[in-house]
């Protein structure tokens, strides 16, 4: 493989810092999707001499070297300490991915190639690209590398005004084509290379030769601009979601619904509905964060959906020092059920608008949402406690020599977690109703008070105890049954998580790390996990609930003693996992 597009992928899948001046002013103001990777922050974290000591770092530098001439990162001619984009963009007609790399010395870049007499020009810059696909091309001068892949809209190709435009035969039976897929849009594979090779020259003539105005560029954009942070070391911004989403869905060829992919989602009533998150590889801590921006509209349905909050009293049943992690989520059940058809109704627009209103009101005619939402409130908290191994009996075959068989019962031995569920319930008396049924049917048994729940496909009994306000759902009877009344210890840290969420996910990764190295028999293995036992703290995945129209979704992990800052600590971790 060319040592160039070896480079280019490691550089692009990796987090090694990228360019010198900023190369965001290429980048046109209506692109549905950016990321940038800032090489200052990181080059700052890690220095890029300490990076080519690493695994990695070697293995990188190993391609970028000749076998007559060693090279190291920093003569790549690739400039490390400036910030690196890739955008994403869709037209009708053409999907562009495009990563921008500033480049400090171009002959320095050129060495890389194996093969230099197959390096061309395109739109008067150098560039390369592999002639049997076009589809994929790398284009350069003294200041920036563009690497930019295309993917030609099928269902815009399928439009016979379009068709004649390009001389391509005229699809007699449109009917046809739009319930069995775009299987027969190009008359030959090469035939579409060849279109999508013109739209990427046409783009490379665009971002290296016509200067974008600075009102044109991305840096015009206020919703992208407002999403910045810079002190990420990396970041993404996606504009209008729905939009993106309904390009995926209008390529697709999932037949018989292509009715819905070919008009996409997008004639939906919603404003745009953007996307940012971002990275922070801190002294003390790594940090991500994703935030949901939505408009008036949908930010209303959504802080009606999101609420509650946490039943209090599901505190009692906490204690930190018993279980390996826990989960909550909270809804309000009766304003989902609600919202939920009428979301719907927008997100699809006009598009079966008839069917969608006649299912809308089906709905609140069955549905009594509000009865539905005192039985189910829609809070839940799961607590993790332990694994544990079980004997399970299971049905088999057994045959004799003529092939004549009889059903035998064996066990086997299967890894069980220990697990609580509490949800909440303000009339417990139709679940009562449900699980009475169930005793009638053979499949649930009442035992003290206590519901037991015993079926051939699961592998370990359920017991389920029916308080006025909780229910308890657990494979361990005996905390089922103690409820409330266990030694609770829960940090205010915690309480306040899982009181402000609208979801939370905790995960105590040194308990889980023991709990796995009691199972383990491998010594690799048995390594591995001792360095993540020294070297894990816990992690923290938090959902807001919803404010101004946004939601966010965060991540927190605490570094351990001995390391200097996040991105150290993470390339160090890949490098103890990858041994």
């Amino acid at each position: 493989m060319n040592k160039l597009y070896l480079l280019t992928t490691s550089i692009l899948l990796s987090i090694i810092p990228l360019n010198a001046q900023d190369l965001a002013n290429k980048i046109p103001k209506e692109v549905n999707a950016v990321v940038s990777i800032k090489g200052g922050n990181l080059t700052e974290l890690f220095s890029i001499q300490d990076f080519g000591k690493t695994v990695f770092g070697k293995k990188i530098e190993k391609e970028l070297s000749r076998k007559e001439k060693s090279k190291t990162l920093l003569e790549s001619g690739i400039d490390i300490a400036s910030t690196g984009y890739y955008f994403y963009e869709a037209t009708d007609s053409i999907q562009y991915h495009c990563a921008l790399v500033p480049i400090k010395n171009s002959n320095q870049f050129e060495s890389l190639f194996s093969r230099p007499e197959k390096i061309t020009t395109i739109k008067g810059q150098k560039a390369f690209y592999k002639k049997y696909d076009k589809t994929s091309i790398m284009v350069w001068n003294d200041k920036m590398m563009l690497f930019i892949n295309g993917k030609v809209s099928k269902s815009y190709f399928s439009n016979n005004k379009v068709r004649k435009q390009y001389d391509l035969p005229i699809i007699e039976n449109e009917n046809h084509l739009h319930k069995y897929g775009y299987y027969d849009i190009f008359e030959s594979r090469s035939q579409e290379k060849d279109i999508t090779f013109q739209y990427l020259t046409d783009k490379i003539d665009q971002i290296f030769n016509t200067p974008l105005p600075s009102k044109e560029s991305i840096l015009s954009n206020r919703d992208y601009l407002k999403a910045q942070n810079k002190n990420a070391e990396i970041s993404i911004w996606v504009s209008d979601i729905m939009k993106v989403y309904s390009n995926i869905l209008k390529e697709s060829n999932i037949h018989r619904y292509s009715a819905l992919l070919l008009n996409g989602i997008y004639s939906g009533k919603y404003g745009n509905q953007d996307i940012s998150g971002h990275m922070f590889l801190e002294e003390k801590e790594i940090k991500a964060n994703i935030t949901y921006h939505m408009d008036k509209e949908m930010g209303g349905r959504m802080k009606k959906i999101y609420s509650n909050s946490l039943n209090k009293k599901f505190l009692n049943y906490i204690n930190e020092e018993e279980i390996l992690g826990y989960a909550s989520y909270v809804i309000n059940t009766e304003e989902f059920l609600t919202e939920y058809p009428k979301m719907i109704q927008n997100t699809l627009g006009d598009l079966y608008k008839a069917e969608t209103d006649i299912l809308a009101d089906l709905l609140s005619i069955v549905l009594d949402e509000k009865a539905i939402g005192k039985v189910i409130k829609g809070d839940a908290l799961f607590l993790m406690y332990d694994l544990n191994d079980k004997e399970v009996a299971y049905k088999t075959y057994e045959y004799d020599e003529e092939y004549n068989y009889k059903e035998i019962e064996k066990t086997r031995t299967e890894t069980i977690p220990d697990f609580l569920l509490l949800l909440s319930s303000g009339d417990t008396d139709l679940i009562k109703k449900i699980f009475d049924y169930g005793q009638e049917k053979g499949i649930v048994s009442l035992e003290n008070g206590v519901y037991r729940i015993k079926y051939k496909t699961l592998p370990t009994e359920i017991y389920v105890n029916i308080n006025q306000e909780i229910i308890t759902i657990g494979n361990n009877k005996e905390r089922v049954i103690k409820n409330n009344t266990i030694n609770k210890k829960v940090s205010k840290k915690h309480k306040q998580i899982l009181q402000n969420s609208s979801s939370s996910i905790f995960i105590n990764t040194q308990e889980i790390v023991k709990v796995a190295k009691a199972y383990n028999s491998r010594k690799k293995t048995e390594r591995k996990l001792e360095y993540l036992f020294n070297n894990v703290e816990d992690i923290q995945l938090t959902t807001s609930k919803v404010k101004n129209n946004k939601m966010s979704i965060d991540l927190k992990m605490e570094l351990p003693t001995g390391h200097k800052n996040g991105l150290q600590y993470l390339i160090t971790l890949l490098e103890e996992m990858n041994k």
